[in-house]
């Protein structure tokens, strides 16, 4: 009774330990493809000055038929491919 709890417990701690790695792998990933994309962006001369971007207030989702420069997945998508992501 006691043995099987212990290995009950010690399978708990290997599956959480086995969790919490590759929850450390996509983290890790995620992080070096945001680096790469911020990186892209400044070649790019982006992100605008930080005057303009403080006037410029908060951006919320595209409206049809009123923003004139929405941006579609497919822009977003074609930029990735561009930067090499």
């Amino acid at each position: 009774m006691i043995l099987d709890r212990i290995r009950h417990n010690l399978t708990e701690v290997a599956l959480t330990q086995s969790y919490q790695d590759l929850t450390g792998q996509i983290i890790r990933r995620v992080v070096g493809i945001v680096r790469r994309v911020h990186e892209g962006f400044g070649a790019l001369g982006l992100p605008p000055p930080e005057e303009d971007a403080r006037n410029a207030g908060l951006a919320g989702p595209a409206v049809s038929g009123l923003d004139r420069h929405a941006v579609s997945q497919h822009d977003a998508d074609d930029l990735l491919s561009d930067l090499g992501l």
